[in-house]
């Protein structure tokens, strides 16, 4: 997909076929899921406030922790990581959801992209008690990114590419100082230039080691054209 677009000759041309939909969908899926931070997340998000304080939980606590088993706590994490990583559960149904979006590459004209030890980028909404994907987007290459959303005006660019400024690929790098340090907790790019760019524009951000810190989240996928 990378060699197809970065052939000029094909700025028109559909990028995928079914199959590389489908792995498209997995790869962008497994990024999210399985990374770090955001399995930190699920695990936290656990047990809700006060269950331990439930008689009967506690017994049952009791009796797992007699047979050796770890307790309450261990067992609902092992069973809620294998619905968050089991393709039956939750990486099915994001798949599932991102195959319903406009896709789109996006191709960076005199700039590059940088990404992240955390690449997703994605907004989401609620509805009827369910959270559905809004908008995802993630660097694939210093010149190609990659971005599923949900508005009309992507329709046009489904399954090819769209170029990009380079104030437009800035203003996409620059979202990821707005991500919670832990999330987002290196920045990487292809040349030190870029970086000291991006950090010379947010003045709050300094640099450590390769460590950018940042905080709060920007959204930016409004301001596309």
């Amino acid at each position: 997909m990378i060699g197809i677009c970065k052939d000029p000759k094909n700025k028109h041309a559909l990028i995928c076929n079914l199959e590389d939909k489908q792995l498209l969908a997995k790869f962008v899926t497994n990024m999210i899921v399985r990374n770090p931070w955001v399995l930190n997340q699920v695990d936290e998000d656990c047990f809700s406030d006060g269950i331990m304080d439930n008689i009967e939980i506690q017994a049952i606590d009791q009796m797992l922790y007699g047979m050796q088993f770890g307790g309450t706590k261990s067992l609902v994490r092992a069973a809620n990581k294998m619905v968050w990583l089991d393709d039956k559960f939750i990486p099915g149904q994001i798949c599932e959801d991102l195959r319903c979006l406009n896709f789109c590459f996006l191709i960076a004209l005199d700039n590059n992209f940088v990404t992240s030890s955390f690449p997703v980028l994605y907004e989401t909404y609620d509805l009827e008690k369910h959270t559905y994907l809004d908008n995802i987007y993630i660097p694939l290459h210093p010149q190609i990114a990659l971005l599923y959303s949900r508005a009309d005006k992507f329709k046009p660019f489904r399954n090819k590419e769209a170029s990009l400024t380079s104030d437009m690929v800035q203003l996409m790098n620059s979202a990821y100082f707005k991500c919670k340090d832990e999330q987002a907790r290196f920045i990487i790019a292809n040349s030190k230039e870029i970086l000291e760019k991006l950090v010379n524009r947010h003045q709050c951000v300094f640099i450590l080691i390769g460590r950018i810190f940042r905080s709060t989240r920007q959204d930016f996928f409004d301001n596309l054209p």
